[in-house]
């Protein structure tokens, strides 16, 4: 049957050493090597995730095996096998999307786990209490429910507190909360709550804070990426939720993969969008939604139409721009105080507005200031923010002033800076784009915008009048990962239906019901008992024996070794054994089922098992089982 007489070097007749990459079987009496592919059927009809070799999360096609990786070590974990589940949480990579409390949120500001430029940031404002928070609608309502709320974080201060919550979205029914001390890097946080019968929310709020009882300082931030609110009792693999696109009614601006700006024609959706990170590489961020925009800065691409000219110069259209044409202006501050350009009364409108300008220095200290003045800024007078473009930070920004700095390739910078108006009798905006000190200096310029709103949207080109963007149209479905369901292929060439050992080494996360971890049609399965902290072989009309106690079986790695015959089954696990014949049913095997006991999927990761056709004795299952 494929295997050699002495224990040390005996070959299993079939074998799946995940942690190795070995995967062999018997074909002809003989033992060859092989893909995973050739000797299991792999059938999962969605795409699912994992942490691929370098770290980074990633989706697989459907009916392929997830091999999963240590985010952090990059060390093998396993075969990731599980059952299936929805994530209801909308668009979970983008949780700038969230409602935030004494905090601002910022999308596309951090690499995510999947490489991505789509991690939000959250920065503090106020020292008390931080917060964001979603709330996800339920089919059918929360009660007699189990939710478990989870999310990446990558928190900059390891000596902050993170806290989440989860609770009815009626009067903050039944809530459940759970503090962490944050660590380095990213990390996968979770809280679970079972709602009673009596709840009456029809959908959960979810909610991230900085910290309950640690307040942080002002100025801290953390990045956040895929939320993930499922109806179970853990968190499984990340399951993936973005926005489909539908429609949009007018053409809209992204950056495409070199770096430059693109524009999408009407009812084209903007799937491949990218941004620059903080070292200059162009990230993937997926697809760009907006909403309905207005630039009232008229002539966007010719900063030489500023109507004041205030000790500066500007040439016209000589440096290539960010969309690839030779449209961007050279304006030259020549030392004096306040040297720059102005435009003034772009608009009049009492709505909250953000100015933005694309700026590349050229020469000089890299130092500009952007900002808004005007009628509608003389009470708590002009707001505006002060940029160093050679280093790519800001600098300062007046009290009331909320700067942006977004980062382009070939040395180009997005500047913004949004400010309340504090006049609303005289509710006149006017942009400034100024050097701020009395060195002399030169920048290229293009691509002026002010739109309401705190935040600068995709560019939005103006020549002789006001332009606006149609809205993107879009869903956001919730998105269901199918189930892993593994056949051995081929098993009348090497499986005794009645004699065997099979050795497994496996780990679980699951917190409930009882994952299973392989089968012997059509009799048997060996599983993982939860709540008594135990693995155990179910058989035919049996509750479940041949049962070893854990201290701990979540993210434990467990190792056992059964044999089976016609007197019945035997165990061993971590080298003791667990019983023998004390299963005393006829056992006979038809086929071998992996990652699966029962109704129950692994929930976990497979890292070996070997089938080995012949009972061995209590001390080799010992041996194997060590």
């Amino acid at each position: 049957m494929g295997f050699i007489s002495t224990l040390g070097a005996r070959q299993a007749a079939y074998e799946l050493d995940v942690l190795r990459g070995r995967y062999r079987t018997t074909e002809g009496g003989q033992v060859v090597d092989k893909d995973l592919t050739e000797i299991a059927t792999i059938a999962r009809n969605t795409a699912g995730g994992r942490f691929n070799e370098q770290g980074l999360f990633e989706l697989v096609p459907a009916n392929t095996p997830r091999i999963d990786y240590d985010p952090i070590t990059k060390a093998i974990r396993g075969w990731l096998i599980e059952q299936p589940s929805t994530n209801l949480f909308p668009r979970s990579a983008d949780l700038s999307r969230c409602t935030a409390v004494r905090c601002t949120l910022q999308a596309n500001a951090g690499v995510a786990p999947d490489g991505t430029l789509t991690a939000a940031r959250m920065s503090v404002t106020s020292e008390f209490d931080p917060l964001i928070s979603r709330s996800v609608a339920v089919s059918g309502g929360l009660a007699g429910k189990t939710i478990t709320f989870s999310v990446f974080i990558n928190c900059d201060n390891t000596t902050q507190k993170i806290g989440l919550y989860v609770y009815g979205w009626t009067n903050t029914e039944q809530v459940a909360f759970k503090q962490f001390d944050a660590v380095a890097g990213w990390r996968r946080y979770q809280i679970t709550q079972t709602f009673t019968s009596a709840a009456t929310s029809t959908g959960v709020t979810v909610r991230v804070d900085m910290a309950d009882g640690v307040n942080p300082v002002a100025g801290s931030s953390m990045l956040l990426w895929g939320g993930q609110v499922e109806l179970q009792a853990w968190a499984s693999s990340h399951i993936p939720t973005p926005a489909l696109f539908s429609s949009r009614a007018g053409a809209a601006v992204y950056l495409d993969e070199g770096g430059t700006l693109r524009t999408a024609a009407v009812n084209e959706g903007r799937t491949r969008a990218y941004a620059v990170d903080s070292s200059g590489m162009v990230r993937p961020i997926g697809l760009l939604v907006e909403p309905q925009a207005t630039n009232y800065f008229l002539g966007s691409s010719a900063i030489s139409a500023m109507n004041t000219l205030q000790n500066a110069t500007v040439a016209a259209d000589t440096t290539i721009a960010p969309d690839g044409t030779k449209t961007a202006d050279t304006v030259t501050m020549t030392g004096v105080a306040s040297s720059g350009v102005y435009r003034s009364n772009v608009v009049s409108v009492a709505d909250l507005c953000v100015w933005s300008v694309y700026l590349k220095p050229l020469t000089g200290d890299g130092i500009v200031r952007v900002g808004l003045d005007g009628g509608g800024f003389t009470t708590n007078g002009p707001q505006y923010a002060v940029f160093d473009l050679l280093n790519g930070n800001i600098v300062s920004a007046t009290q009331y002033a909320t700067p942006t700095l977004e980062r382009l390739p070939n040395g180009w910078w997005r500047c913004g800076c949004s400010a309340p108006i504090s006049n609303a009798s005289n509710p006149q905006q006017s942009v400034v784009i100024y050097g701020q000190n009395t060195t002399t200096k030169s920048f290229a310029a293009w691509g002026g915008q002010l739109e309401k709103g705190s935040v600068p949207t995709s560019y939005i080109a103006t020549a002789g009048a006001t332009v606006t963007r149609a809205a993107d149209v879009f869903t956001e479905p919730a998105v269901t990962r199918g189930m892993d369901a593994i056949t051995a292929n081929n098993s009348a060439a090497w499986l005794d239906p009645d004699k065997g050992t099979v050795l497994v080494e496996f780990t679980t996360f699951s917190t409930v019901e009882y994952p299973g971890v392989y089968t012997l049609a059509p009799d048997f399965f060996m599983y993982a008992d939860t709540a008594n902290k135990r693995t155990g072989i179910s058989g035919r009309g049996s509750a479940g024996q041949l049962f070893r106690s854990v201290a701990q079986l979540q993210d434990t790695v467990i190792r056992r070794a059964d044999s089976y015959d016609l007197q019945g089954m035997a165990s061993a696990q971590g080298g003791t054994t667990v019983g023998s014949n004390t299963l005393a049913q006829t056992a006979k095997a038809t086929g071998l089922g992996i990652g699966f006991g029962g109704a129950y999927r692994l929930n976990g990761h497979l890292r070996l098992l070997r089938y080995y056709p012949l009972r061995v004795t209590d001390i080799e299952r010992e041996t194997l089982s060590s």
